[in-house]
């Protein structure tokens, strides 16, 4: 997996770190959506949303048309944003 190249030494660097994971995981799902299904790529879209637990945070990722909420004593707290075109 492409975290053994990464060191999460520092706070600073943690977010990063994952922040390169991640895209290099949704590049290579990306590319590999295109190769199989080349007719159906130009009319398809994309939607992911990630949410990690690692120690004590909380990192979310939402690519396309997709959100996320967490549930805090009854109040709604946003995690991710809208991305728009």
């Amino acid at each position: 997996m492409a975290s053994s190249n990464y060191s999460l030494q520092s706070e600073a660097n943690f977010y990063e770190v994952w922040k390169t994971i991640i895209l290099e995981c949704f590049k290579k799902i990306d590319d590999n959506f295109f190769n199989d299904f080349k007719d159906l790529s130009l009319y398809s879209g994309t939607c992911a949303m990630i949410c990690l637990v690692i120690g004590n945070k909380l990192v979310t990722v939402n690519l396309g048309d997709s959100r996320a909420i967490l549930s805090r004593n009854g109040q709604i707290v946003r995690l991710s944003y809208d991305q728009k075109p």
